[in-house]
């Protein structure tokens, strides 16, 4: 069986930023967003230019990028602009699983 990819979660400022940014309150489900926050940006980090070229597109080194917000700060503002803008959790994965570069 081979190992799983696993990414590293959110920094605390982009975590705060995706939260506090959307407009999320305490008894709204933030960390349904932060989950599909970080499956939405690793689809998108997976497809990029930059990622093939620094780690040859393979998708085990997702794990050396300390946090994938600050890796791709323009998504990462997008994303948060869907959720404020939707508050539909649906929306923020649709935007990394149709992502084209």
């Amino acid at each position: 069986m081979s190992n799983p990819v696993k990414p590293n979660p959110l920094c605390e400022k982009c975590r705060s930023n995706l939260i506090h940014g959307a407009k999320f309150k305490r008894q709204d489900p933030w960390m349904a967003l932060e989950i599909a926050s970080l499956l939405t940006l690793i689809n998108i980090a997976l497809v990029t230019r930059k990622f093939h070229v620094v780690y040859g597109g393979d998708p085990y080194s997702i794990s050396k990028i300390k946090c994938l917000g600050c890796y791709l700060p323009e998504n990462m503002k997008e994303i948060i602009k869907i959720a404020k803008d939707t508050r539909d959790i649906v929306k923020v994965k649709e935007y990394g699983e149709n992502y084209k570069e």
